[in-house]
Order: structure tokens, then C-alpha cells, then sequence
């Protein structure tokens, strides 16, 4: 019994106890039911007080709040509740505009005036010394970016279509897109003995900076704010703004900080450490030199080579899918757990002693959580009991690289299911095969969550092909969420699952879902995914989802090809023209109205906009969803609607006569 239960059982006359006691206790049975109401009630009434305030208040309290204060909105934000009578006290400032943006998207914001970057002559009762008309063009600060300072002769075209800026009524809200996700302690990938990367994988990517927070409602946004590629002129001129927060680096366990009569800038060098006669241009000979905008990382020649270099940085992503360091422990399955490299240096010694712990009947499940960033290289085997489940996780904040050099063998008796979450899988992948061992395989169920299946090639595959990561030959069901996955292999009696996923063949002529030999794969169940690539599969259901394909023409194959058009349905797609797919709801384009495909800000994985749709994209595909967001796999940050709150909204806030536009700076 709770202690409410206890409390309230002994208020009952001892006569009525007794007689309990002796017929085996219903009376406190039923005691127990009613200490669980009252406590229900209990917190009901806590409630009722804590909804009076926009800080404390439930979800459901908060447009009612806002209408106490005049928002009609039913979407505002509880920020935005909560701030409105700021708002309106600084109604006709850029700081309120500002303000409102972030409250409104969620996303980090500057509000530039243009009046105040026009070239003019000065009026002498009225001078302003900050105000220059000369460029210095020795070194322009923060060129290219919303923060540069360049003087600049006026435009007369509107700015509320983002063609014209530099007006006098001209007001530019830039909002920052794209968010900046932590790595910490993971290994650097080495090129050799005095040269890594910062990505794991190989990649040669731009570091981001960490935003620091604006506490006040009056402090206008800097670069340090938003989240932004650090450039090489950035980093240099605010080093001690930037070392040790957006990025570090540690040798042997111990960060590389400077000593107490040094800067940063006596122990780092930052410096274009591009690709250059077969190495690295502008290699150092005293100092650590480092290239933000590519990620690398050069040791001076007068030291002796680095063991064990460690790294922190940032890293730009549109949202948190595929492998990441970002929460997700929302998701995780309740078990045993065996945990590396604490408990087993090995991750298979680790899977061997879960494994053990589902031989107990009492025991449904077990987990296997990996606790650091390392690079696990080690060929792994599952055999799942029989109705049972094994996951293989890394820990919160954590995303541990698998990278095996023949493909992990996924297996288990029947109704076996294996879990894998917040992975980044390379190298030779995962293989569900037919048999195991000379046995069946009747593993029933695979679930990938928030996991990257590397669709390009890295540092540890062989040849200059991308692999498949997942190839499944029997008939298992592979469940896919918040995953970016190269292609798949699946057989004809495996069926595939996925939501908020990107399948990524490189090229839209490639298979991306399908068998080995161009047959079909089991049905497949979409929603909000995007899947470039040919796709070749027995059945098909989808929902706001892109299928971003192109025929192949030699031998001549269809873009997208279902033998069982009769069953399922296609709403709010895109789906290239020509295409064999079951009866469509509301997609585009049709067969007779062909229109351009999808538009990316960019396709290269391991880029910060890499498969977000860009501005140019047609607007059936941006706006063509059931919600009337964008489709494909980022439909979930439901950008759309939060631009077109934003646009309604600024109106109110502004001066008489004023413009303002709205522009994506990622």
C-alpha cells in the first residue's frame, strides 16, 4: 500500500480492520482504489493553481492564457504569451521584433535596420561617426553574412519578396534555420600521424559555433548568438570566444588550453588547411593549426605526434534525425542493461552477456547502452531468444560509430526482435540473413531509431562505392524512425517501415529500395520521408512523403514501380511522372501535368542543409502536404506554418510606413 493508502486504512474503526484481516484484506483493497483517485484529485487541484500562470500553466491552458491578453492565435507559444505586454511596451523597436521571431519559430534571429547600412552624407547637426561610406577592403568584416557592415546604395524593390534590401523603410527579420548539435569527447578521425578530422566518418565539414543565450529582451543578436559556420576571420578575432565552447581538443585525456601568460592564438593557428600537392596547404611548425570551415586539424612538426586526440565541436543539422548526440532517451526500451566499455571492453562480449540475461524467463528483454563516442570496429552476431528483444543503444548525448569490416549478423528465434538506437552504422552494415548457423533466421522484427546508415562513403569502406549498410534476406519486418539511410536491400517477404526518414541512393537513376537483382522488396509504409532513388517494392502506402526519382534508361526501368497498384494508397506525394503506384490522393505532379521535382539546399551528406528543401523548390512540394507544410522527411518542423505566423504577427509591431521581409540565412 501507498502511504495515502496507509493513512486513510487506519482511520477505519479497528473492528472493521479486524473483519478485513479475516476475510483477507477487500476492504483495504479497495482502500488502495481510493487513495489513487484522491491523489489524482490532489494534483488536479495543484493544477488549477499552477494553470493560472503562462510559466507553470498545462499545453492546453496556453491560448486561453493568450486571449486574456488579446491573442486570437491558438498556435502562439507560451514564450509568446508570456511576453506580449513586452512586446507592446516596445512595440516599433528591432529588439521586439527580434524577440517575437525567436518566440514565434523557435528560431535564432537578427532584425537588421537598412536604413542604417545605406551610403549617405551626414547632415553636421546630426553626425554619426559609426556611420562609414568607405569599404576596407585589406580585410571586410564578416562579408557575405547578415553581419557585414559594407556600405551599401539604396534599392527601390519591394522587400517583403526578397528581392530588394537596402531601403530606407526596409526591415530584414534573418532567421537562422538550421540548429547547431554538441559532440563531445569523440575521437578525431586520423589521416595520418599529424593530421585528423573532426568528423569520425572522414568527412571534411564546417564547424558551427555554440549560441550564447540573449538573456534580455533589448539585446540585439551578434554572431556569437546564432547558430552559424565558424569562419576562419571569426574564429581568429574572438578565439576566447569560441575555444573551449563551440570546440576544443584534447590529447591523452587532457584539453589542449593555454597557459597562463598565453592566448589562444600561442597555442592554435587558424589557418586554411585545404587540400594541397598531394597533402595539406600551410602546415604548422609551432602551433595547432585549425580550419573551422573544413574541419581539420593539423599537429606542429616540432612536436611529437599526438596519441589519442579527442574533440568537441558543433555541428549543423536541420533537425534531430539520424545519428546524433541530441536527447533521445524518451525512446528507450526499460531493461537489463550491460554496459561498454564500464562493464565488457568488446561490444560483442557485451551482446554475448545480454543475451545470457534473456535466457530467463522472468527477463522480456535487455540492453545494451554504449557510454562513450568510440569507433567500434568489431564484426558482430546476434541470436535473440525466442520471443524475446535485445537493443543496442548509445547512451544519452552519446553516438558511438559502428564500422565493422564484414556485415553484423542480425538473427533470433521466433518473434525476436533487435533494437537499434542513436547509431551511426558504416563500414560492411547490417545483414539479416536467411539462415543463421544452418538454421532459419526467424527474427520477426527489426527497429532502427535515430540512426545514420552512412549513404556515402567514409574512411572505412574500401572502395570508392558506397556499400549497402541493411541487407535483409528474410522475412523480417524493419521498422525505420527519425533515420538517414543509404540504400536498401530487402527481400520480397520483408516488409518496411518509415517515418521522418531520409533514403538517400546518391542519384535519383539508382535503386534505393528494392533487391539486389531490381525485384521488389515486401510493402512499404511511408509518412513523412524522403527517398531519392529508385523505389521497386510489392506494396505501397504513403503520406506526405517524397519520392524524388528518375527512370533509368539503359536497361529502361521505372522510377518508381508497385506490382500491387489495387491495394494502398499515395496521399500528399510527390511521385515522378510515369510512375506504377497504387491510387493517388491529392499528389503531385500528375502524369499529365509534369512539373519540376524536389530542390535541395544541398545534397551532399555531412553538409549543415544537407536534403532540406530550399526556397526555389516548387511550392506544391513546400507547401503540399496535409497540413499544408512541406512534405518529405523535415515535415515535422512544420517551418511553413511557423513563416506564416511569423509574417502575420510582424504587422502589429511594426512602425507606420515600414517594410519588413523574411529571410532564411539556412
Amino acid at each position: 500500500m501507498s502511504p495515502n493508502a496507509e493513512r486513510l486504512y487506519a482511520l477505519m474503526p479497528a473492528v472493521y480492520r479486524e473483519r478485513d484481516a479475516a476475510q483477507g484484506y477487500p476492504l483495504r483493497a479497495l482502500v488502495s482504489l481510493i487513495a489513487e483517485q484522491i491523489l489524482v484529485l490532489e494534483d488536479d487541484i495543484d493544477q488549477l493553481y499552477d494553470d493560472l500562470f503562462i510559466e507553470s500553466c498545462a499545453d492546453w491552458a496556453v491560448p486561453y492564457l493568450g486571449a486574456l491578453v488579446g491573442i486570437s492565435d491558438a498556435a502562439a507559444s507560451r514564450a509568446e504569451v508570456a511576453n506580449t505586454l513586452a512586446y507592446r511596451r516596445r512595440k516599433g523597436t528591432a529588439t521586439v521584433l527580434e524577440q517575437l521571431a525567436r518566440d514565434i519559430t523557435a528560431w535564432p534571429t537578427s532584425v537588421i535596420e537598412y536604413f542604417q547600412r545605406l551610403a549617405t552624407t551626414q547632415y553636421l547637426n546630426h553626425l554619426r561617426p559609426e556611420h562609414v561610406t568607405q569599404v576596407d577592403i585589406r580585410r571586410p568584416r564578416l562579408l557575405g553574412t547578415v553581419f557585414e557592415q559594407l556600405p551599401r546604395s539604396v534599392e527601390v524593390r519591394r522587400i517583403e519578396n526578397r528581392r530588394g534590401r537596402y531601403n530606407i523603410a526596409n526591415i530584414g527579420v534573418h532567421s537562422w534555420r538550421i540548429p547547431a548539435f554538441e559532440v563531445n569527447d569523440a575521437p578525431a578521425q586520423q589521416v595520418d600521424a599529424r593530421r585528423f578530422r573532426f568528423d569520425a566518418a572522414g568527412r571534411d565539414i564546417a564547424l558551427f559555433n555554440r549560441p550564447a543565450a540573449e538573456t534580455e529582451i533589448s539585446f540585439r543578436a551578434e554572431p556569437w548568438n546564432v547558430p552559424m559556420p565558424l569562419s576562419r576571420e571569426l574564429l581568429a578575432d574572438h578565439p576566447a570566444r569560441y575555444f573551449g565552447t563551440s570546440l576544443s581538443v584534447a590529447v591523452g585525456g587532457v584539453e589542449v588550453t593555454p597557459a597562463a601568460d598565453q592566448t589562444w592564438l600561442d597555442v592554435f593557428a587558424v589557418c586554411n588547411l585545404m587540400d594541397f600537392d598531394g597533402g595539406w596547404a600551410n602546415m604548422p611548425t609551432n602551433r595547432i593549426a585549425i580550419d573551422p570551415e573544413l574541419g581539420r586539424l593539423a599537429f606542429p612538426a616540432d612536436a611529437p605526434p599526438p596519441a589519442d586526440v579527442q574533440v568537441g565541436y558543433h555541428y549543423g543539422f536541420s533537425a534531430r534525425l539520424g545519428g546524433g548526440n541530441y536527447p533521445r532517451q524518451a525512446g528507450f526500451s526499460a531493461g537489463p542493461e550491460v554496459r561498454v566499455p564500464e562493464q565488457h571492453v568488446t561490444l560483442q562480449a557485451a551482446i554475448d552477456a545480454a543475451q545470457v540475461l534473456l535466457l530467463d524467463d522472468a527477463v522480456d528483454g535487455a540492453v545494451v547502452e554504449i557510454t562513450d563516442n568510440a569507433v567500434y570496429t568489431e564484426t558482430l552476431m546476434f541470436t535473440v531468444a525466442a520471443g524475446k528483444w535485445l537493443e543496442l543503444r548509445s547512451a544519452e548525448t552519446r553516438r558511438a560509430v559502428l564500422a565493422p569490416a564484414a556485415a553484423c549478423v542480425l538473427g533470433g528465434g521466433a518473434g525476436s526482435e533487435v533494437r537499434l538506437d542513436g547509431l551511426l552504422i558504416a563500414g560492411a552494415g547490417l545483414s539479416v540473413p536467411a539462415s543463421v548457423d544452418g538454421e532459419v533466421n526467424q527474427l520477426q522484427r527489426l527497429v532502427v531509431s535515430h540512426c545514420t546508415l552512412a549513404p556515402a562513403v567514409t574512411v572505412f569502406d574500401a572502395g570508392p562505392a558506397t556499400p549497402i549498410r541493411l541487407r535483409v534476406e528474410s522475412r523480417c519486418e524493419v521498422a525505420m524512425r527519425r533515420c538517414i539511410s543509404g540504400p536498401l536491400r530487402l527481400a520480397e517477404r520483408a516488409d518496411l517501415t518509415l517515418s521522418d526518414c531520409i533514403v538517400d541512393a546518391a542519384d535519383p537513376a539508382a535503386l534505393a529500395v528494392a533487391q539486389d537483382n531490381d525485384g521488389p522488396a515486401g510493402v512499404i509504409d511511408m509518412t513523412r520521408t524522403t527517398v531519392r532513388g529508385r523505389t521497386h517494392a510489392l506494396g505501397l502506402n504513403a503520406v506526405d512523403s517524397i519520392l524524388d526519382a528518375a527512370p533509368q534508361v539503359a536497361p529502361p526501368r521505372i522510377a518508381v514501380r508497385i506490382e500491387r497498384v489495387q491495394q494502398g494508397c499515395l496521399r500528399f506525394c510527390w511521385v515522378p511522372p510515369g510512375s506504377l503506384t497504387p491510387r493517388r490522393y491529392r499528389c503531385v505532379p500528375s502524369d499529365e501535368d509534369a512539373r519540376s521535382g524536389p530542390v535541395y539546399t544541398q545534397r551532399l551528406w555531412g553538409d549543415a542543409g544537407y536534403m532540406q528543401l530550399a526556397s526555389r523548390c516548387p511550392l506544391v512540394i513546400r507547401e503540399g502536404a496535409e497540413d499544408g507544410g512541406e512534405m518529405g522527411a523535415f515535415a515535422h518542423l512544420q517551418q511553413v506554418q511557423k513563416s506564416a505566423r511569423l509574417r502575420r504577427n510582424l504587422p502589429e509591431y511594426l512602425r507606420l510606413s515600414l517594410e519588413t521581409g523574411l529571410f532564411f540565412e539556412s
